[in-house]
């Protein structure tokens, strides 16, 4: 992502940080989430279901990770 802007990052405008960690972000539920979790194109182009839709899934690992947690006694 260094490529987008000139200069080094310690020289980028807030604005710059705050797009290309958007683009991280974006980027990151496109090619990094499991195809399980992958959510469709509408629930990413809407901000607040693609919250909820990110929340539902940490919630499911923390419940998973309790019930494992506790699973052995």
């Amino acid at each position: 992502m260094s490529s987008l802007f000139p200069g080094s990052s310690e020289d980028w405008t807030p604005d710059q940080l705050l797009f290309v960690s958007w683009l991280s972000r974006y980027d990151n539920i496109q090619c990094e989430m499991m195809e399980d979790d992958r959510p469709s194109w509408d629930i990413i182009c809407n901000d607040y279901e693609l919250d909820r839709h990110l929340e539902s899934i940490m919630k499911k690992r923390e419940e998973q990770r309790h019930k494992n947690k506790f699973a052995g006694n």
